[in-house]
């Protein structure tokens, strides 16, 4: 349960409450996308926050930091090359 709480619920929670503090209108799917590059750095802090408690064994979430990393590299880097090439704003 906490795997998939560390995986799916807090992430999305973190997508959320960026959602709500900056209070985007969802006019165009593009802004969706740009909600989601703004909160990477914080979903990345989330990441390796997650890695140190599981080293000190504060959680055992087992797999869930490299679950994170292995679907946050490419998610960020297919942004970067989106923003890159301003096909998001």
């Amino acid at each position: 349960m906490e795997y998939y709480l560390a995986t799916l619920a807090f992430p999305a929670l973190i997508i959320v409450i960026h959602f709500f503090v900056f209070k985007i209108k969802l006019e165009h799917f593009s802004d969706l996308i740009s909600i989601l590059f703004r909160s990477l750095p914080f979903l990345f802090a989330y990441t390796f926050l997650l890695y140190f408690l599981s080293m000190e064994n504060y959680l055992d979430t087992g797999w869930a930091f490299y679950s994170l990393l292995f679907f946050l590299i490419p998610i960020s880097l297919i942004l970067a090359i989106l923003k890159l090439f301003k096909i998001i704003n």
